[in-house]
């Protein structure tokens, strides 16, 4: 979370500017971890499945993670982001008094970080959209995933009916 702090006091941090704070910081996910992707990748074209993969809130790190495999898998992005927005639905707040960091963001704020925002991830594929050849080229250079290593993804890993 260190990359995602706002400056000042966490007391006065609104929740708008956490969500522009993350979505800022979503992109860069893609760099600070592509050699976990990369090996995530890898793992899975070795057969060396099942295969959990996750962060500390399981959700940003996780979420970008989940959403490049779906994405190589030919899944539709509605559909991925309708996946990574489930987090909201089944993750929930901790309980308890906030201590810490916690304790001195207000509800709001709080929420922004514990939770997902469509514009995180959106960030992340606008970052990609950005760059020539878009996600297939993404996948190819960043994740080493040629057409070769496209399609044995889809042949381990998509039901066949």
């Amino acid at each position: 979370m260190r990359g995602m702090m706002l400056p000042g006091d966490p007391g006065s941090w609104t929740r708008e500017q956490v969500v522009e704070r993350m979505a800022a910081t979503y992109p860069q996910l893609l760099e600070q971890f592509r050699d976990q992707y990369r090996r995530m990748f890898a793992q899975l074209l070795a057969g060396q499945a099942p295969l959990a993969f996750h962060c500390t809130a399981g959700k940003d790190r996780t979420g970008v993670g989940a959403a490049l495999l779906l994405s190589a898998l030919g899944v539709p992005r509605a559909t991925v982001i309708d996946d990574y927005l489930l987090s909201n639905r089944y993750t929930t707040m901790p309980t308890g008094t906030p201590t810490g960091f916690w304790a001195k963001l207000s509800p709001a704020a709080a929420g922004a970080f514990a939770g997902v925002d469509r514009r995180y991830i959106d960030a992340v594929f606008a970052d990609i959209d950005r760059r020539p050849g878009g996600m297939a080229r993404y996948l190819k250079e960043a994740m080493g995933l040629d057409r070769a290593a496209i399609a044995r993804l889809r042949h381990l890993y998509l039901t066949r009916g």
